[in-house]
């Protein structure tokens, strides 16, 4: 398979990149400085040059204060990085599995979320994640998004 990963400078990126080569994948790895999501004419101009099956979206703006100070640039990154990312993918025929994040919650649920539960972002990095999920579902159908509540290397 043709894999693309976004955000490949940062934890996860590295070890998918790590592991779709590991299974025999042909994976093209941008870091924010060679993609930025947020530039809708760069990520149609890159997908489409890859051409992939696959695009895997490890790229955000997670700083949650930065995020808080500075909204247009959380939601450049997080909102309408997926968004475009979901539209170049059905250009192209890819599927698109985006990250996203527990901070789609408000935090006051006793026990796991699961799919069922109602997002409720308390901070403008959760609300720009949770645009961002919707934004890429809705331009599509073969967007998955992936919510962790932890990431560790």
């Amino acid at each position: 398979m043709r894999i693309l990963v976004t955000g490949a400078g940062g934890v996860v990126g590295r070890a998918l990149v790590t592991h779709c080569e590991a299974q025999g994948d042909t994976v093209t790895g941008y870091t924010h400085q060679e993609l930025d999501i947020g530039v809708r004419s760069l990520v149609t101009t890159e997908v489409a040059r890859v051409r992939p099956d696959y695009v895997i979206n490890c790229a955000a703006w997670t700083d949650v204060d930065g995020c808080e100070k500075d909204p247009a640039r959380a939601e450049q990154a997080n909102a309408a990085g997926p968004e475009n990312l979901a539209r170049a993918c059905r250009e192209t025929g890819a599927g698109l599995v985006t990250i996203s994040t527990d901070y789609v919650f408000d935090g006051t649920r006793e026990g796991f979320y699961t799919q069922r539960d109602d997002p409720n972002p308390l901070s403008v990095y959760g609300a720009t994640k949770l645009l961002g999920e919707q934004r890429a579902q809705n331009a599509l159908a073969r967007t998955v998004v992936v919510r962790t509540g932890w990431v560790f290397g």
